[in-house]
């Protein structure tokens, strides 16, 4: 394995890299992103994962006595968790706070009097009422629901968006303590290079 011969500090920042690169690449979602646009990073960022978490959790035990090392594969896993419900609640708040700010920010530049809303009402409202038989108002009234909820559903996706780069920001900025790990010392077969 390459962490165990060489210096586990590389493939760890490299993943951290490949992994800021895939959420910066996700910053830029749409509601009409194809899909190979989606999958790329995808595959990209399960190279990064590879490439990050088996070197980290050797770093992490290399110090660590034998009789020791059960205790300390539960620690990690449990500050692995903990961290992993952390983020989620953090960024969790964020999304919400970001949804209501991009929601407030197309409300604002709805403007119902403008030429090109009633245009794009009138033509939706139409729709309505050439496919599901609604009257003139019903068919109004689900029009200018159908302009809001698209208004909702891109402040959501933008909202997203926001996440993905401060995501990726936050990765970036691991980088630094990542290379300040101490490099570990492979053990030798025999229990010669073991900490006892």
């Amino acid at each position: 394995m390459f962490a165990d011969r060489f210096d586990a500090r590389l493939p760890v920042a490299l993943g951290l890299g490949l992994l800021a690169l895939t959420l910066y690449r996700f910053g830029f979602l749409s509601l009409f992103t194809e899909k190979h646009y989606i999958m790329l990073p995808l595959y990209i960022r399960g190279v990064a994962m590879g490439l990050l978490f088996s070197p980290l959790t050797t770093v992490s035990i290399s110090e660590i006595a034998n009789r020791q090392m059960a205790q300390a594969s539960g620690l990690i896993n449990v500050i692995r968790q903990i961290g992993g419900s952390f983020g989620v609640a953090v960024f969790g708040t964020i999304l919400t706070r970001r949804t209501i700010y991009h929601a407030a920010m197309y409300g604002q530049q709805l403007n119902p009097h403008s030429e090109i809303f009633q245009q794009t009402v009138t033509r939706l409202g139409y729709f309505a009422q050439q496919v599901n038989g609604a009257t003139a108002s019903a068919a109004a009234a689900k029009s200018q629901a159908l302009v809001a909820g698209f208004a909702e559903s891109q402040a959501f996706v933008q909202a997203v968006d926001d996440v993905f780069l401060i995501a990726a920001v936050v990765l970036v900025v691991a980088i630094v303590p990542a290379l300040l790990l101490r490099p570990h010392h492979a053990r030798v077969a025999g229990g010669a290079g073991a900490v006892d």
